[in-house]
């Protein structure tokens, strides 16, 4: 279905014509429905979504969308954009609700390990920075964080792969050596 804007259907809308609600429905909800997809919302909540973004044409008693602002099928966008992080945030809101409510401890468990894990990630890579020169804290995370390739990452800090390849080496020590006194401190706190 192609989704080219059609004024004659948003002056009608304007001048609030039944016919044209229909012919902006019929035009738009599907195109709503694919974009509240896309931003994640559940499928039981897209009617609820198409009906928010109608709505909000509407909002304050009038209908709100200026040409004079940008494109109608950016300002739909929009529109969908926001309303679907409404749904999302009330889904998410009334599934924790429900977890509180009746905890699968399984899975709060597996939260908490990874919630854990992702801690001392971050403070052992918070550590890091601290103990190696910067150039090697950033050529470190280039190529294990964001995996990028040695050859490129030599190539913008304009050294040889080798000179990588050794601040890797001394780098993945330092953090082994950071790990060990983390795990060191975890386990002393245990008992």
């Amino acid at each position: 279905m192609s989704y080219t804007t059609h004024y004659s259907i948003i002056s009608g809308v304007r001048h609030r014509r039944d016919d044209a609600w229909e012919r902006f429905y019929r035009q738009y909800a599907s195109l709503i429905r694919l974009h509240g997809q896309d931003c994640g919302v559940p499928e039981d909540e897209l009617d609820d979504l198409v009906q928010n973004v109608i709505c909000e044409f509407f909002r304050k008693g009038e209908f709100n969308y200026r040409a004079d602002r940008g494109g109608f099928r950016a300002y739909i966008r929009k529109i969908i954009r926001v309303r679907s992080m409404d749904i999302l945030r009330k889904y998410y809101r009334d599934r924790r609700i429900l977890l509180a409510a009746d905890p699968d401890r399984e899975y709060l468990d597996r939260r908490y390990d990874e919630e854990y894990r992702e801690y001392l990630r971050q403070e052992a890579l918070r550590r890091l920075r601290l103990r190696v020169p910067p150039e090697e804290y950033q050529q470190f995370c280039m190529v294990v964080i964001q995996h990028r390739k040695v050859g490129n990452v030599a190539e913008f800090f304009h050294v040889r792969p080798s000179h990588v390849y050794s601040a890797l080496r001394r780098t993945r020590g330092a953090l082994n050596e950071i790990l060990r006194e983390i795990e060191a401190r975890t386990a002393t706190r245990r008992q």
